[in-house]
């Protein structure tokens, strides 16, 4: 989501719910409803399912050993991308379904799953989605530029030199 979103859940164990949330679930100060998903990494849309009892309508995004690899699931979603789209990171891919009846019968927010290499189940294959997102960029932002590195004998490089070899005498 756009910068300014909160985390409503957690991935992992919750004793509440008796058992391990399988994800992380984002939504928005003052309602989420509407609200634009984007993708965390780059991929192909290799799903777009409906599953009335869970996640209402939800993307799968398969993303190649070059992109990231892994397999990324968005639930509780109004798909704005289809199966076969390749997709690239940060890039508009649904909004947060608004409508509890279409939404699994859960209030707005969008649910964010990691899989290793392709859609698990249960066991070792789904991943806490958290350390992937931790350097993730917001929608709309760029990495700064690289600090340029000193040229060969300008004043940086002999500061640089006399650091590691000492002064040249």
């Amino acid at each position: 989501m756009a910068k300014g979103h909160i985390i409503t859940d957690t991935y992992g164990w919750q004793a509440w719910r008796g058992g391990t949330h399988r994800g992380i679930d984002f939504g928005w100060p003052g309602g989420s409803a509407g609200q634009p998903v984007y993708a965390v990494q780059a991929g192909s849309v290799v799903a777009q399912p409906y599953d009335p009892g869970g996640f209402g309508w939800y993307l799968d995004i398969d993303s190649s050993d070059a992109e990231g690899s892994n397999l990324w699931v968005y639930g509780h979603i109004v798909p704005h991308v289809r199966v076969g789209d390749h997709v690239e990171a940060g890039q508009l891919i649904a909004y947060v379904n608004a409508d509890r009846a279409t939404n699994g019968g859960v209030d707005p927010h969008v649910h964010v799953e990691v899989h290793k290499y392709t859609r698990q189940p249960s066991g070792p294959g789904r991943m806490d989605p958290f350390p992937f997102l931790v350097d993730a960029l917001y929608p709309g932002e760029r990495l700064p530029d690289p600090t340029p590195a000193p040229i060969p004998g300008s004043d940086a490089w002999n500061v640089i030199a006399e650091q590691f070899m000492g002064r040249n005498k």
